[in-house]
């Protein structure tokens, strides 16, 4: 035992002082063994666990399994490793027994045609527990010689190389004489293993990415741009329009593009509706169509504007609406849902008799959803009651739109004027309770119920 420990130690300080030797020392490039590539794989240290068969030509054992975990470091065409190993061998007749121990192995590449090829030599120590015997287990510390060759199996994953290794070793021992020597009388004397060894070397680096050549700097001879006097691109030669004012939009015949229509924008109050840029997306706030409080009865006000709106809706026929409805959040879900279609449905039934076709139109009520302002303010309220005109289909006559303004987008620009629920108020210190639904025999002729907060 005193001898194993010893032989390992001495092979653990000369792998350590060979290591240090080698890196220090300036490198010998064999032109006629080169080793194909540099980087970690073929250029540092790296770990081997590997597992291991053992069969032997002695009469006494069977085989073996066990493990081999090797730590080395490779220069190239060469490699020195240290390895510790592990057997569970089964002996004939019954029982078993424990090999453990180390060795410094030597590894050579010495084919350029096949770099990842190599021949192995190496020493090392071993202790057997337990070995079966007639006169009782013995144990015994044979030291070994081994010789074979292998090969890597290159993989990479990313920057990092990798190798799935094999290796077939010839292993002789043979075995120091024991203390006792009544008891190891039939332990053998000589090994004579055949080693069969299969897992990884894992280089403990990786390897840097590949550098991508700098370009060539090549010089480029700009050729001259023909003739443009007024520089609007278009070159004399085809310039019908050689005039042009510096820095007007002009079109591939070199002639001022005509203005823009318009942007598609909700009118502010006493201005007229104009739908010149309106197309699919947009959204305009109708500002003043108002209606008898708690009620669908269109206002005088709310006629005379919707008169205009129908003027521009016989003037772009290719329009398709939709009229929306919107009410603050006083009263039940369902009121305003229902006082809010109700109401989209009268400004739809009203374009209809001023001569727009319903296959053009629809209604929609939106009740309280889609707030623009807070409802527990009063300004909040009459912000969101609102009716919208929402452009679904077709693009109004004229030049290329300019802009497009979605539906928050007009929401937010504009302070929309909408529906009225039923005015419950409330204290600061709590939101304003849910109204009920108005009677069926309310009075649907009085003018004085007029809320003029009301879209």
């Amino acid at each position: 035992m005193k001898l194993r420990i010893t032989a390992l130690c001495s092979m653990m300080f000369a792998f350590a002082t060979s290591s240090a030797f080698a890196q220090g020392a300036n490198k010998i490039e064999d032109s006629s063994a080169e080793t194909a590539s540099t980087g970690p794989f073929y250029e540092g240290p790296y770990l081997a666990p590997m597992g291991s068969f053992l069969y032997t030509g002695r009469n006494e054992t069977e085989y073996g399994l066990g493990g081999i975990l090797a730590l080395g470091y490779r220069w190239g065409w060469y490699a020195l490793e240290a390895s510790a190993i592990y057997t569970d061998v089964s002996v004939k007749g019954g029982g078993s027994a424990t090999q453990q121990g180390g060795g410094l192995y030597g590894l050579v590449f010495p084919f350029s045609s096949a770099p990842n090829l190599y021949g192995i030599v190496g020493a090392g120590a071993l202790e057997v527990f337990d070995y079966p015997a007639e006169s009782g287990n013995s144990n015994f510390s044979p030291t070994t010689v081994s010789a074979g060759a292998g090969y890597l199996w290159m993989f990479s994953l990313r920057t990092y190389d990798f190798a799935l290794r094999t290796e077939a070793l010839y292993r002789y021992g043979r075995r120091e004489r024991d203390v006792n020597p009544r008891r190891d009388t039939d332990a053998p004397k000589n090994l004579n293993d055949a080693l069969i060894n299969i897992g990884l070397q894992l280089p403990l680096g990786k390897r840097p990415p590949l550098s991508e050549p700098e370009p060539k700097v090549v010089a480029v001879v700009a050729p001259q741009p023909p003739p443009d006097s007024d520089g609007d691109g278009v070159p004399d030669s085809t310039d019908a329009c050689p005039d042009t004012d510096p820095g007007a939009e002009v079109d591939g015949r070199g002639c001022a593009l005509p203005p823009p229509p318009p942007p598609c924008e909700t009118p502010d109050d006493g201005e007229s509706l104009n739908l010149a840029g309106c197309g699919v997306g947009d959204v305009i706030v109708l500002h003043g169509v108002n209606f008898a409080f708690d009620k669908a009865r269109l206002t005088a006000n709310a006629k005379t504007i919707l008169d205009s709106v129908a003027a521009e809706l016989r003037t772009n026929p290719q329009l398709e609406i939709e009229v929306g409805g919107y009410t603050d959040s006083r009263g039940t879900d369902s009121y305003n849902d229902r006082l809010s279609s109700q109401r989209a449905s009268s400004v739809m039934d009203y374009l209809e008799q001023s001569g727009i076709e319903a296959s053009r139109m629809s209604s929609r009520g939106y009740g309280e959803s889609s707030p623009v302002a807070d409802n527990e303010t009063e300004a909040g309220r009459e912000l969101n009651r609102r009716v919208e005109l929402r452009i679904v289909g077709g693009v109004a006559s004229g030049a290329a739109r300019v802009s497009k303004r979605t539906a928050n987008e007009a929401d937010a620009a504009q302070p929309d004027e909408v529906m009225s629920t039923p005015d419950a108020r409330s204290s600061p210190e709590a939101p304003a309770p849910k109204s009920p639904p108005p009677s069926a025999d309310e009075d649907e002729d009085d003018s004085d119920d007029l809320d003029f907060l009301d879209f």
